[in-house]
């Protein structure tokens, strides 16, 4: 496990994108990274990337595409404010601008919720991406709530390190547990026999990263970037095996 302590980003700068999708037997991965917010740019531009890739995987399966053509997106019209709608038709041919939403086919719809987060992504500030993965987490939502048994799921977090930290910890140890269980799928058994070894070292943390005020210093952030960095290079180990 490799990070650079001493040049570790800033506790009150620092943001955690977690992501994670499930398409089963077409694809199936986990997205960590951490941000600097003084150079915000970067987690757009990376936000932007993930989340168009994801549409498009969503959308162009031939077994889940055709969910998107026949879904129900009216609760996430419903969260629209004023310059999302200005967005949204923008987004629509000519002759679709004046068809009421719910008149519009699920495809045409999907065109300008896309149009939407990404204007988000590119426009807004923290509060701003978080309204993008709020409305990409509903798109993906509404297309596949009719998908029986598969459980297909898409979903993005934007968390700071008092957040993120505690749910991380958890999420390696249940991966642990699990495969104690046998219940495990091959992508999790793989995370957690890679940080079984680190058992006694994740149970000893995990208190200390839910203490209030935790992180005190940036110190602390970097001991637990080592244990994030190293969960990153299991994930693209996994990936490329």
């Amino acid at each position: 496990m490799t990070t650079n302590v001493e040049h570790a980003p800033k506790v009150t700068h620092l943001v955690f994108v977690h992501a994670y999708h499930n398409l089963p037997g077409i694809s199936q991965g986990e997205w960590v990274a951490y941000y600097d917010l003084v150079g915000i740019d970067r987690l757009r531009q990376d936000l932007r990337r993930y989340i168009q890739s994801q549409l498009d995987l969503f959308s162009e399966s031939f077994d889940y595409g055709e969910y998107f053509s026949v879904a129900d997106y009216d609760g996430v019209w419903d969260g629209f404010a004023e310059h999302d709608v200005k967005v949204f038709k923008l987004a629509l041919s000519p002759e679709d601008r004046n068809t009421a939403f719910e008149e519009l086919h699920p495809s045409d719809a999907l065109k300008g919720l896309r149009a939407v987060v990404l204007h988000h992504i590119s426009e807004g500030d923290l509060d701003g991406l978080r309204r993008a993965l709020w409305l990409f987490d509903g798109i993906i939502e509404s297309a596949v709530e009719g998908v029986e048994f598969s459980n297909p799921r898409s979903y993005i977090k934007l968390q700071t390190t008092e957040e993120f930290a505690p749910w991380f910890i958890d999420r390696l140890l249940e991966s642990v547990e699990y495969l104690q269980k046998r219940r495990s799928e091959s992508y999790e058994k793989f995370v957690g026999e890679t940080f079984e070894p680190l058992r006694p070292l994740l149970e000893k943390f995990r208190p200390v990263v839910g203490r209030d005020g935790w992180p005190r210093n940036d110190l602390a952030v970097g001991r637990f970037l080592l244990i994030v960095d190293y969960f990153k290079q299991v994930v693209e180990k996994y990936v490329y095996s």
